[in-house]
């Protein structure tokens, strides 16, 4: 109704019509990397609860790489070597496909 608002809320439509189609094909990868980081971490408190895992996630695709849960855990646990590799692996994942 205001023809000065016109442009800047049909771009505003336009811009969240997209980021709803890019949610939406993230959805499913969000939901497995929260599952895979719960998994690997339970001990780290960023992913002792699934809801908590997926606000982790949720934050850490924004760009928040907090890549210290992943050198603290091998260090305090006695995991087996591979256990270790694995979890790196999944975070150089994550960090590659976000």
């Amino acid at each position: 109704q205001l023809p000065v608002f016109g442009p800047y809320v049909e771009m505003y439509n336009k811009v969240q019509t997209e980021g709803f189609k890019i949610l939406a094909v993230y959805t499913f990868l969000l939901i497995a990397y929260s599952v895979c980081f719960c998994v690997f971490f339970p001990n780290a408190s960023a992913f002792s609860n699934p809801f908590i895992g997926l606000t982790t996630v949720m934050v850490m695709m924004t760009g928040d790489m907090n890549y210290n849960f992943v050198l603290d855990y091998g260090l305090q646990q006695d995991s087996v070597h591979l256990h270790e590799v694995g979890a790196q692996l999944l975070f150089t994942f994550f960090t590659f496909f976000f």
